[in-house]
């Protein structure tokens, strides 16, 4: 081969032998050669180049590797129109993809920024697997991400088969464009279209009942969730946290922090930022304290918030113990606890510590 003779020599490859070659391995069809190629390409220096990524898509596709085509797309991080043109070309070329692909390239379809571009993926669903229920909920999940709602709800009436599943991503979608009781309204249709609700259908209420500042309801999600037993599950009981911290109901998200048999490293994180951001100080202080004394470790993103709130109060005694803490932890070399560290000490004044930390 003619690129293993060129390495094997020292000649120098780059992009447009990479190019070339895969051009090569398309006109013989030869889909071994093009794997090949791919790896000389991952250990090369041109591993992120986009137009080489597009070149190798191009050849996946046109050689049967589709998936392959679709997995260089996902790990490609600076997708441009080309990449775009060519995962479109590629699936509108007489393939038929499997009823996993369309999930993966709708949840791809998130990162552009043209609906019209969407669409045009949208129309690709005609290979007989539009009722998969895997198509439909990321159908939902990409319409709601660019305001499309009147399609986001075209696909879900028109769905044959509704599942939790899906309902769930039209709540997500609804509170990601304001439609906040139209939300509500889905969710109290579940029993009557024969759903239960589940950990995410509960964690995206709360999310509506908190971003409407809706207490009553949040006081009867909590019964609710309680009930249904996804009381100690990790992200409904931080959405639940969160709410009642953002309403300034401190006793009542103390009783059921306290009552919360298992309590994971998600839901003291998410008690202790929501403290955090409403200004409660010395309580996100004091749980921290009661995290550690309950034999837990914190993470970066709990000393993050810790230390946000250190600076916002100048609170240098307490900056200093938690500064220890991270270094004992091995947090020190964490570019997002450093910054924080860095930002604490220069709001207490210590400007000297905050240079020798920087």
């Amino acid at each position: 081969m003619a690129m293993s003779l060129m390495q094997y020599k020292g000649i120098p490859v780059d992009a447009f032998t990479f190019i070339n070659a895969l051009k090569g391995c398309l006109i013989v069809g030869n889909l071994n050669f093009g794997r090949q190629i791919h790896g000389l390409i991952i250990q090369s220096d041109v591993a992120f180049s986009t137009a080489v990524m597009n070149s190798l898509m191009d050849m996946y596709f046109k050689n049967g590797g589709e998936l392959d085509a679709l997995k260089v797309f996902d790990r490609l991080q600076d997708k441009d129109i080309i990449s775009w043109n060519t995962v479109f070309s590629g699936l509108s070329q007489g393939l038929k993809p499997h009823c996993m692909t369309f999930p993966i390239l709708f949840r791809f379809c998130g990162e552009a920024l043209d609906l019209v571009f969407r669409l045009q993926f949208y129309c690709l669903v005609q290979f007989g697997i539009s009722d998969e229920i895997s198509v439909t909920t990321s159908l939902i999940n990409m319409f709601s991400k660019c305001g499309a709602m009147r399609k986001e709800c075209l696909v879900f009436k028109s769905a044959p088969f509704k599942s939790i599943r899906t309902c769930n991503e039209m709540i997500s979608g609804y509170n990601l464009n304001c439609g906040h009781t139209e939300g509500l309204n889905l969710f109290c249709n579940l029993r009557g279209m024969g759903l239960e609700a589940d950990e995410c259908t509960f964690s995206s209420i709360m999310e509506t009942c908190s971003k409407t500042e809706n207490q009553k309801l949040g006081r009867q999600m909590y019964g609710s969730i309680v009930k249904s037993g996804f009381a100690s599950h990790g992200y409904v009981c931080s959405s639940l946290l969160k709410c009642y911290v953002g309403f300034g109901m401190l006793d009542d998200s103390f009783v059921f922090f306290n009552g919360v048999e298992r309590l994971d490293l998600v839901s003291w994180g998410a008690m202790i930022s929501a403290l955090v951001h409403k200004g409660y100080s010395s309580e996100a202080i004091g749980l921290l304290n009661c995290l550690k004394e309950a034999g837990g470790q914190p993470d970066e993103f709990i000393f993050g918030s810790i230390f946000n709130i250190c600076a916002g109060i100048a609170a240098y005694r307490q900056t200093k113990s938690v500064h220890s803490l991270v270094v004992k932890m091995g947090y020190e070399a964490y570019v997002f606890v450093v910054s924080a560290v860095i930002d604490a000490y220069a709001k207490c004044g210590d400007i000297e510590n905050a240079r020798r930390i920087f």
